[in-house]
């Protein structure tokens, strides 16, 4: 479940998600990278804030491809990041997907050296959204 903004004028562009709702090949895994190794208790919620480049150049009448600079947080710790992600307008919908790799690292997610073999120490992220227009009175 993403929730996620992007304000028409200026291309800012944020995006948050729940940890506990990043999935993975079974179950056990994702019960286990959720509760031990993201802290999702402690730690629930990821989130991206940016600006889209050249925004305002954008024709998302068709498959735009897009560069997002701005910050990821995760696990109570934001870094710089730089995101590429496609989006076009369907039907009154502004459809944004996104596939990028978090380094578990970056974010002083700890795996024990028992389970490296297991646990890729870099993470694949894909995001797909889609966004209606609303106007805030």
């Amino acid at each position: 479940d993403v929730s996620a903004i992007v304000d028409s004028q200026t291309g800012g562009f944020a995006f948050r998600l729940k940890i506990e709702d990043f999935t993975f090949p079974n179950s056990l895994m994702q019960e286990h990278f959720n509760e031990s190794y993201l802290e999702s208790e402690k730690y629930p919620l990821s989130t991206f804030t940016g600006v889209i480049d050249n925004f305002s150049d954008l024709d998302l009448s068709v498959m735009q491809n897009l560069v997002v600079n701005g910050s990821l947080s995760m696990h109570g710790i934001s870094k710089d990041a730089q995101m590429k992600a496609t989006a076009q307008m369907i039907n009154d919908e502004l459809h944004i997907s996104s596939t990028f790799d978090v380094a578990l690292e970056d974010y002083d997610i700890d795996i024990p050296k028992i389970m490296m073999y297991k646990i890729a120490e870099v993470i694949q992220v894909v995001v797909d959204m889609k966004l209606q227009n609303r106007t805030d009175e």
